[in-house]
């Protein structure tokens, strides 16, 4: 049996599953919020250069099918892009002039691709 958190080839990212591998937009925003900026440095710097390979791992899998490690490294991706927010714009975990953390609620399914 495989214990492993993320596909073999990203295991040098697992330190940051349990904390950056969350389920919505809404979970990851309200992190990053309350995260300092050194702990989201952390991850960025681990994660940013690790991405492009991600994503062309992840190709050869079906988006609605994911197994359970890859279904966490695209979790880290989209972690990643909060974290890119606060690393490459705002400088800061939150927005200065916006009241966060704020809640998206998805009112529809997507579309089919």
């Amino acid at each position: 049996m495989n214990n492993s958190l993320l596909p073999a080839a990203f295991a040098d990212l697992e330190a940051h599953v349990a904390e950056w591998a969350l389920p919505s937009f809404d979970a990851r925003m309200q992190h990053r919020a309350a995260s300092s900026m050194d702990n989201i440095r952390r991850f960025y710097d681990a994660m940013q250069p690790r991405a492009e390979a991600a994503l062309a791992h992840l190709e050869n899998f079906p988006l609605d099918a994911l197994p359970a490690a890859e279904q966490r490294l695209m979790h880290m991706l989209y972690a990643l892009a909060q974290a890119a927010m606060a690393v490459e714009i705002h400088g800061q975990p939150k927005v200065g002039h916006a009241k966060l953390p704020i809640a998206v609620r998805v009112l529809r399914e997507p579309l089919p691709v």
